[in-house]
């Protein structure tokens, strides 16, 4: 039992902000590697 009330909004603002800072962390070093140049060593 928590002293506090929680809604569906509530669940919807944290797992929004999670997948948006999520989706921030990841799409930054994916576009730095992406701008690099890419060759295979054999």
């Amino acid at each position: 039992y928590y002293p506090v009330k929680t809604n569906a909004f509530d669940f919807a603002l944290v797992a929004g902000t999670i997948i948006f800072v999520a989706l921030l962390a990841s799409w930054i070093p994916a576009r730095k590697a992406s701008m690099q140049e890419f060759s295979l060593k054999s």
